[in-house]
């Protein structure tokens, strides 16, 4: 394992309580294990919040989903705190997509039993992200550790089975950290060393090669008036 934060605590194999804000995608992208942070991930749906306990102080303007947004309890979380402390009112589930932009991971095909593609029979059922790796993360908080500040991170399920060498994407076929994708959003509004854009940033768009963002295959072409004029790369 990486260097860890000292606000990280080991609650058993493969779970973890982390102090909630930056730290958290701190230790996912970076600080984690290597089993965690030399592989993409795709949220498996929306995370789960109930709102009538959790509100969720988030950093970002445009207030989407965040790693690093900061829980807190509201009034009538704080009562059902003192009645059921344990109550889970926070999950977020992440898939590993068993894909890289460069060469791809040997994790084993939950549809077909291939390593790192599917076999010729299968017909590309992996193309559904969650179908390509049964290993997966989640972030989870019950109301005391929203009230103590605090999110706790489980791994469960591989990338593949015992005694088979697991093979990660190498660093240039791992996606940029939210923090670097927001660099290359900004530096595309901001016009900053770019020429020609073919839409908008998104975390499809970009890897991280030698610390510079890389092109690859575009998902998403909407032009806006901001970005008609530069390409991100």
């Amino acid at each position: 394992m990486t260097k860890l934060g000292a606000l990280v605590q080991q609650l058993g194999p493969n779970k973890w309580l982390i102090a909630a804000g930056e730290q958290v995608p701190e230790f996912v992208f970076a600080n984690g294990p290597a089993f965690v942070t030399h592989y993409n991930f795709n949220q498996t749906r929306g995370r789960k919040v109930d709102l009538k306990y959790l509100a969720i102080n988030s950093h970002l303007p445009s207030r989407k989903s965040d790693m690093q947004d900061i829980l807190t309890l509201t009034p009538a979380g704080v009562e059902l705190s003192k009645r059921d402390p344990h109550a889970v009112v926070y999950e977020w589930e992440f898939a590993c997509t068993g894909k890289s932009t460069t060469t791809a991971p040997n994790c084993h095909r939950t549809c077909c039993g291939g390593y790192g593609t599917c076999l010729e029979a299968c017909g590309g059922r992996a193309r559904r992200f969650y179908s390509s790796c049964g290993f997966r993360v989640t972030l989870t908080a019950t109301l005391d550790q929203v009230a103590a500040g605090k999110v706790a991170i489980a791994c469960w399920g591989t990338h593949v089975p015992e005694g088979v060498l697991a093979l990660p994407p190498p660093p240039e076929g791992r996606r940029p950290t939210p923090e670097q994708l927001r660099g290359l959003i900004r530096k595309c509004l901001n016009n900053v060393n770019l020429s020609m854009c073919w839409g908008r940033c998104d975390m499809k768009t970009f890897a991280i090669n030698d610390g510079r963002p890389t092109k690859f295959p575009v998902i998403s072409r909407h032009r806006t008036s901001a970005t008609s004029s530069i390409l991100c790369r």
